[in-house]
């Protein structure tokens, strides 16, 4: 027969490993329920968005990972919804290089979105209409790096900021020694370049 001292140890040591049974189940629950949605969304591309100016309508930026280590990068017009989806713009890089959505992308009359590209360390920008329809030459988007190095304006774009108007896109600039240049208006569709006074 026990003594009341070991009773007492006995019952101890089995609450003890009672307590550390329900602790590995509750550890082992616990894991895989927050595995499942992780798992669950494992498929889903990640996506951001920007709103238009009138918030009927918005920009959808989403990456898809490619083979080779190359990335698809994805803009899509929607209605804010998400319903009646059109790509208006559809690019693929190497390592090193990337594209993102600036927060103000849509121009004032929801016209025009502006898109930022990064590619070892220069910056370039791509205007397209929002409806999908290529402009008058035929092309489906304007590459303001491209129209920039053709006219030969003699600094470095640093920055795009955003619309002063409609078809007016505030480009910032840099000179030679990486002090800052002046500012300019870059016009859509015609791409005229206008520097701002001071």
């Amino acid at each position: 027969m026990m003594s009341k001292s070991e009773r007492s140890l006995l019952k101890s040591f089995v609450v003890f490993v009672f307590l550390v049974a329900i602790s590995v189940v509750a550890a082992i629950w616990y894991q895989q329920r927050t595995a499942t949605p992780a798992e669950a969304s494992a498929g889903q591309l990640p996506e951001t968005s920007v709103n238009s100016s009138n918030a009927d309508k918005k920009l959808i930026f989403r990456v898809t990972p490619q083979p080779g280590g190359m990335t698809e990068y994805s803009y899509i017009v929607a209605d804010v919804s998400g319903r009646n989806p059109r790509m208006v713009f559809d690019k693929t890089l190497p390592a090193g290089a990337s594209m993102l959505l600036p927060d103000n992308s849509w121009d004032p009359t929801d016209t025009y979105v502006f898109l930022e590209e990064l590619n070892s360390g220069a910056v370039d920008f791509f205007v397209v209409k929002v409806n999908g329809e290529p402009f008058a030459d035929g092309n489906k988007y304007i590459d303001v790096g491209a129209v920039w190095a053709n006219k030969k304006i003699g600094y470095t774009i640093r920055t795009a900021t955003g619309w002063a108007s409609g078809t007016l896109l505030i480009i910032y600039t840099s000179k030679d020694d990486g002090s800052r240049g002046p500012a300019y208006w870059f016009e859509i569709p015609s791409t005229a370049i206008l520097q701002l006074a001071g």
